[in-house]
């Protein structure tokens, strides 16, 4: 079977019994997306990106993808969260697909699929940061545990707080700030959040903090200004009085 089969195939069915406006929209993105990973199934796409695409709801495109399974046009697994994204797989010996698709319809293929799918490469394109950012949102314990075996990162924490005149602080030390942040996130009502995010408002929350260090006490900036005179008590009155 060929793409040329697959199309014809949607649109005799259409014939006996029409598809959805939502199914034919996300069965054609699906083709169209089969296409740019040259048929290996399955398909992985996370939700919010096809309701994008399709303009429509969350609540739309699963009824959509259901009707498709059920009239035998797809297989799809739903999917549990950002590391377990949903996947899609075309029906109708799929799997022979690739080696029965000859270079002479290659740019028909293109052609066809851009006739079916306008704008979509334009959207494709915008939402590629939008997709990004949701794939990296983690629950509060995944950040935790991210933020604690990063070392790197750490580093580069202590690297900054040197350069504010924060002397004396350690990864031990950093280690603990970086657990109190986390019971602040959570006694505040959070429950997740954007990796890149977290660490941006981790690095402003770290900076009103002070560092306790359990030998020294209290460590603050190291930032007073040496140059200052010294502060000279005064001298008692009879000093006014010895002779010189």
């Amino acid at each position: 079977m060929n793409m040329f089969n697959l199309v014809s195939r949607f649109w005799r069915a259409a014939e006996e019994e029409a598809f959805t406006p939502s199914e034919a929209a996300l069965y054609f993105y699906l083709l169209h997306r089969a296409n740019t990973q040259k048929w290996q199934m399955p398909i992985r796409c996370p939700t919010t990106t096809i309701c994008v695409f399709l303009s429509t709801t969350k609540q739309n495109m699963m009824k959509a993808r259901e009707g498709l399974r059920r009239r035998g046009f797809i297989e799809y697994h739903s999917g549990s969260g950002a590391n377990d994204i949903p996947q899609y797989t075309l029906t109708e010996t799929h799997s022979a697909l690739s080696g029965q698709l000859s270079d002479e319809f290659t740019p028909q293929l293109s052609g066809l699929l851009s006739s079916q799918l306008p704008l979509y490469k334009n959207k494709e394109k915008e939402m590629s940061a939008t997709t990004a950012r949701t794939e990296s949102i983690l629950s509060l314990e995944e950040l935790e545990k991210t933020f604690l075996e990063d070392e790197q990162w750490q580093q580069s924490v202590l690297n900054l707080l040197l350069a504010r005149n924060i002397k004396g602080t350690t990864v031990e030390i950093l280690r603990t700030q970086i657990s109190q942040f986390f019971l602040y996130l959570r006694a505040s009502g959070e429950k997740e959040r954007e990796t890149n995010d977290c660490k941006n408002y981790f690095v402003n929350w770290l900076s009103k903090q002070p560092f306790t260090n359990p030998r020294d006490g209290i460590i603050k900036p190291d930032n007073q200004d040496r140059r200052r005179a010294s502060e000279v008590s005064p001298a008692p009155s009879e000093a006014y009085y010895q002779s010189f």
